[in-house]
């Protein structure tokens, strides 16, 4: 764990608003709700319906990512054929595989098993994505290198939190989400998550 990663993660999260301490807090519990919501409305388990959101994630906007994860529990659920979704193919297999039972969340990627433990309530669980690593690195990079990487980078933050006196790392990482998002850190896009909903988004999504 590097110093300066940690130091920078605080820097970004000193740099938050109110509001954006509030959005970052309440980031994971209300991604809690959704996915409670949605996995009751296709009739899957909530853990299944999480996992599906985490392993769709990778460059498609929130409000597009639950509703693919809504589309497949439904598709799943019901015998119907997998969907299209807003993701990469390896992504879009994977997230089929939780609902059908054929691949255990638990067995996947760092980066799926800790959004499916954050949304699912783990304060610990350090999801880091690009922003993160942004964050992290100052906006010098934006991809982990590797597990041992992305091993490294989580434990910054959960030692930016324990010196910030944030009780959730969890919540540190969403509130330097959506601090970084918002100044556009190390891109040229602002606020990709508030994209247009797609047709037949269900309002609790959107």
């Amino acid at each position: 764990m590097s110093g300066e990663h940690v130091s920078a993660i605080i820097a970004e999260y000193n740099r938050a608003t109110s509001d954006q301490l509030d959005a970052g807090r309440d980031w994971y519990p209300k991604a809690g709700r959704i996915v409670a919501q949605l996995a009751y409305w296709a009739g899957v388990e909530p853990t299944q319906m999480g996992a599906a959101i985490s392993a769709l994630s990778p460059r498609n906007p929130w409000a597009w990512n639950v509703q693919d994860a809504a589309a497949f529990g439904w598709a799943a659920r019901h015998g119907e054929p997998m969907p299209v979704a807003t993701t990469y193919g390896a992504n879009r297999r994977r997230a089929w595989g939780f609902f059908t039972g054929s691949t255990d969340w638990q067995g996947s990627a760092l980066k799926v098993r800790a959004f499916t433990r954050a949304i699912d309530g783990d304060g610990d669980a350090v999801v880091v994505d690009v922003w993160a690593v942004r964050v992290a690195t100052e906006g010098r990079r934006q991809l982990v290198e590797n597990d041992r990487d992305y091993l490294e980078l989580a434990e910054a933050y959960r030692e930016a939190a324990r010196q910030l006196g944030e009780p959730s790392a969890r919540d540190l990482q969403a509130i330097v989400w959506v601090s970084a998002q918002t100044r556009g850190l190390g891109s040229h896009r602002r606020g990709r998550h508030d994209a247009v909903a797609k047709r037949g988004t269900f309002e609790v999504v959107a």
